[in-house]
């Protein structure tokens, strides 16, 4: 037993050993810019950092790396990190109104869209029970493009002066019904609050149900057809795209907020590199990265690592130049952004 106990002594010191090597490796390469210092005395002191750690460890594919960490000051940062608390707390609580309103508009527009086809609809019963519609088909089917794409209002003025009677006189043939048709479907479409919509504005995410009323050449039967089309589509889809896109940023701002309101009381602001140190060759700086963490709430923990592996040196050479605390606050502005889910 006594053997087994020495020998596993021995080989923990060894590993430690070489961990310590590892690491010594690392620090004992110059730095790009200042070939006068180590990578060790370089970031061991760096004046914001509050405290500096060097670990080793193997990574996932058991590749030996050795880390470097630098712990800011909580005291320098966690007054910055509050105040941006309160700003993104007022922002989006100004956002969240911002899009409760919009989202409210959309719900209402949403309604005047079912409204106003409930009304078309019962226009198209009255015109079609009457038979002024297929009157009214009979005579479009004479209209030009321009008339084509009239509102029920322009088409009443247009058959009110001297172009609606050379219009009747040539060809309509004379036609004594003609004039008296348009003037009750004008009627029958203003007292329904329809007569001056046409095109795109009058038109939700399906159709216009005015352009149906009006639409050239269209039997009664293709009118119906198309009403129904519209309503099965709107029933169909449920909240129209505006409703919907307002409706999730609200959730989503919601969320944010939730999270905004956790009390903070401490956090732990870091910067880390990480180089792989394998036997034989000169260390590969690989990894560069911020991490703030809540403490007591691991769950809104982020870290923000730097993507571009050509800048990795360019970002030690920061490090070692950079002692303004103010620097590091505003990468500690992007991380709040993302551990709060800022989006909006």
């Amino acid at each position: 037993m006594k053997i087994k106990l020495c020998l596993m002594s021995i080989l923990l010191l060894l590993s430690a050993c070489q961990d310590e090597d590892r690491i010594n490796q690392v620090k004992s390469l110059v730095m790009d810019n200042d070939t006068s210092i180590t990578l060790g005395n370089a970031l061991d002191h760096r004046e914001v950092c509050e405290q500096t750690r060097w670990s080793q460890f193997d990574d996932e594919k058991g590749r030996p790396v050795v880390e470097y960490r630098c712990m800011f000051p909580e005291s320098k940062y966690l007054p910055a990190f509050q105040s941006l608390r309160v700003n993104y707390l007022n922002t989006l609580n100004d956002n969240l109104r911002h899009y409760n309103d919009r989202l409210n508009d959309a719900l209402a527009e949403q309604q005047a869209e079912l409204q106003r086809l409930d009304k078309a609809r019962s226009v198209f019963d009255a015109l079609n029970k009457s038979g002024d519609l297929q009157r009214y088909q009979a005579i479009s089917r004479h209209f030009d493009s321009a008339m084509a794409m009239s509102s029920a209002r322009q088409l009443n003025e247009f058959f009110s002066d001297e172009r609606g009677e050379r219009f009747i006189a040539d060809e309509l043939k004379g036609d004594p019904d003609a004039r008296g048709a348009i003037n009750r479907i004008y009627a029958a479409l203003r007292q329904a609050g329809l007569e001056n919509e046409y095109g795109r504005n009058a038109r939700n995410e399906f159709c216009s149900p005015p352009d149906l009323l009006l639409a050239p050449m269209s039997s009664p039967a293709d009118v119906r057809q198309s009403l129904d089309d519209c309503q099965a589509k709107m029933s169909q889809r449920g909240d129209s795209y505006s409703v919907t896109d307002n409706r999730s940023r609200t959730e989503r701002i919601k969320a944010s907020l939730g999270r905004v309101n956790v009390s903070v009381d401490a956090i732990a602001y870091q910067e880390t590199f990480r180089w792989s140190v394998i036997p034989n060759e000169e260390p590969v700086l690989y990894y560069h990265a911020f991490t703030l963490s809540v403490t007591n709430h691991p769950d809104m923990d982020v870290t923000s690592p730097n993507d571009a592996g050509n800048a990795y040196t360019s970002a030690l050479r920061d490090a070692y130049q950079g002692n303004n605390f103010s620097d590091y606050k505003d990468r500690l502005w992007r991380l709040v952004a993302v551990m709060y889910h800022i989006t909006d």
